[in-house]
């Protein structure tokens, strides 16, 4: 994919590569690149743009695993009185657990039922992560207001074309520098 061309150029520029076995990347291989980076200036950098090439989870009725795991069989539950998502899981576990058996219409419409909930789940949360955000951000930039004009040092993130983001080594906040 072009994640990972993108990924696998970025690592080579800093002297290393993508381990793969038979041409595919595991979490083994993806674990001995960040011991090989531990404690070296670009770990950091490394760690945020590994974490960036993946995508992001996302509720479904199919077994997908876990790649980060490296398990073909998961799922995911906290408490179901925080979640949705995880009340619908220990809905799920309560019907196998106590041998409750579906009719082939039940299986039908919970399988359409489970579709559209992880589909509708993934989007709030989507939603919901986005605002959490907003307000980390405005934090961050409360926090930043009385050192303006002060000088930082820091690690570049990611490069725009209007300009290039900075995390800063003190603070692990990240801004925006503008070209112009």
């Amino acid at each position: 994919s072009d994640v990972l061309e993108a990924l696998s150029s970025f690592l080579q520029s800093l002297g290393y590569r993508v381990p793969t076995k038979q041409g595919k990347t595991t979490p083994k291989e993806l674990q001995t690149l960040l011991e090989a980076c531990r404690g070296k200036a670009e770990e950091r950098v490394l760690n945020r743009v590994l974490l960036r090439a993946m995508k992001q989870a996302h509720y479904a009725p199919e077994n997908i695993g876990h790649f980060g795991l490296a398990s073909t069989c998961y799922t995911h539950f906290t408490s179901p009185i925080r979640r949705y998502p995880d009340l619908v899981v220990h809905r799920m576990l309560d019907k196998v657990l106590t041998g409750e058996k579906l009719k082939p219409k039940e299986k039908e419409d919970l399988s359409r039922y489970l579709e559209e909930a992880g589909t509708h789940t993934s989007e709030r949360e989507r939603v919901a992560m986005g605002a959490e955000r907003e307000m980390v951000d405005l934090k961050k930039a409360q926090f930043m207001m009385d050192k303006i004009g002060q000088e930082f040092s820091g690690f570049i993130t990611s490069l725009a074309n209007f300009g290039f983001f900075v995390e800063l080594d003190s603070y692990f906040i990240e801004g925006l520098v503008r070209l112009s």
